[in-house]
């Protein structure tokens, strides 16, 4: 049983609750939660960097001039690396960054940086939330308290009992709206707070306990 900060959006006040969120390891794997993100980091990554060789370089095969006599170093190809436009002797080439991670160990990960958040008094309840119309005004004038104004958000909802957060957030810099079958371990880690809507709680119960298995 941990105690939570809860954010009433209509009132724009602040309150404790106790939350009990079952499935959370009983110790903290850092370990994992940095292969995790580094992992997700690794498999964004597009791998598209290219460079031509000196095979690939459409210079001419002709000397450049003679070998002897011209008081210049000896040149075999417009081609050489060492060349102004030449090719390049170990260039980069198209490949994939994506990294291995065990099923298990990923999902451990996710259920410790869950409970990372809340030992470290980074998650909030928010309270009273419903969005229908998805504009982006309304929902930021409820989120318009002191406690959010420095750094980004984290906002999991859930898209039936919230309405359309990702539409209403989606242009605003300092808030995040994933729902909460889609966020992962770097999405936690990688903001300074994690708004959690009270209807998305059960969902995220759902979550670690299938990542239990």
């Amino acid at each position: 049983m941990s105690i939570v900060a809860v954010y009433d959006t209509n009132t724009k006040t602040l309150s404790q609750k106790e939350l009990e969120i079952k499935g959370l390891p009983e110790t903290i794997h850092n370990d994992l939660i940095v292969r995790a993100v580094v992992q997700t980091k690794n498999n964004a990554r597009i791998g598209s960097a290219c460079a031509k060789t000196r095979g690939e370089i459409s210079f001419s095969t002709r000397k450049p001039w003679r070998q002897k006599g011209t008081g210049n170093a000896r040149a075999g190809t417009r081609r050489s690396p060492i060349w102004v436009k030449g090719g390049v002797a170990f260039p980069p080439r198209p490949r994939s960054y994506e990294t291995k991670f065990p099923k298990q160990q990923r999902k451990l990960a996710f259920r410790s940086a869950v409970k990372m958040i809340i030992e470290d008094s980074k998650m909030y309840l928010l309270s009273n939330l419903n969005d229908e119309k998805g504009k982006t005004n309304p929902i930021l004038k409820k989120f318009d308290h002191k406690e959010f104004a420095k750094g980004r958000n984290l906002v999991v909802f859930d898209p039936k009992e919230n309405g359309k957060l990702y539409l209403s957030l989606r242009n605003a810099p300092l808030y995040i709206a994933i729902e909460w079958k889609d966020v992962c371990t770097y999405d936690l880690v990688n903001c300074k707070r994690v708004l959690l809507t009270e209807e998305a709680v059960k969902g995220l119960e759902t979550r670690i306990n299938n990542a239990k298995e």
